[in-house]
């Protein structure tokens, strides 16, 4: 399970203004997780690389 909570901790540090929901929308930078999930599925061996 540990190494789920890391993940959910990268996915969750991808998200800006997470001090001001839910008065304000939280914001998420898709680069970022979209690179860091890139990478997870390339190491469980559901991606690969071109």
């Amino acid at each position: 399970m540990k190494k789920y909570d890391i993940l959910i901790a990268k996915l969750y540090a991808c998200c800006g203004n997470q001090e001001e929901f839910p008065r304000e929308p939280i914001t998420v930078d898709t680069n970022k997780m979209s690179e860091l999930l890139e990478g997870v599925f390339i190491e469980a061996g559901l991606l690969e690389v071109e």
